[in-house]
């Protein structure tokens, strides 16, 4: 069963439910937290998010200038969920940026949301199953399984 996952910033999302009224009681940093440049949303397709899921996404999207790897928070959504949004997701024809340049090319995409009632919709949708939280060890743990699997060059990444 594949997901649809997102890295998020923690703080807000606790307020997002079903329930949640739009409009002017919704959390504004929550749909900051999911719009990206060009009122889009990027999100990444896993297999699963177990480790061999979402080890390599956690590893791939620090920085290539990161100095120190952080804890990475993500909320996820069933394909079934997408569905239900009649939002197709779309490869990014500007590419991912991430560390891992199989990702870029296979698991990256992004949801058009040209409004405030689309950003609403799709963080309902991000908050019906639990965060999936790694913290720092964690994210170093698989950012070192991705180097010694070589999907993230070591000579795109500024500590090595």
């Amino acid at each position: 069963m594949g997901l649809w996952a997102r890295q998020v910033k923690a703080h807000g999302w606790v307020e997002v439910s079903d329930i949640t009224p739009g409009d002017s009681e919704f959390p504004l940093d929550v749909v900051a937290d999911i719009t990206d440049r060009d009122s889009r949303l990027s999100i990444w397709w896993v297999e699963d998010q177990n480790a061999s899921g979402m080890g390599p996404l956690v590893a791939a999207l620090h920085t290539h200038e990161t100095r120190q790897l952080s804890s990475m928070t993500f909320r996820l959504m069933a394909g079934e969920q997408m569905a239900n949004l009649n939002m197709t997701p779309m490869r990014d024809p500007k590419g991912a940026r991430s560390l891992d340049d199989y990702l870029n090319r296979n698991s990256h995409f992004v949801i058009p949301a040209k409004t405030v009632s689309d950003a609403i919709r799709i963080a309902r949708a991000l908050s019906k199953l639990p965060a999936l939280e790694f913290g720092q060890a964690q994210v170093v743990e698989h950012f070192l399984a991705s180097l010694r699997a070589a999907r993230i060059d070591r000579k795109k990444y500024m500590l090595i």
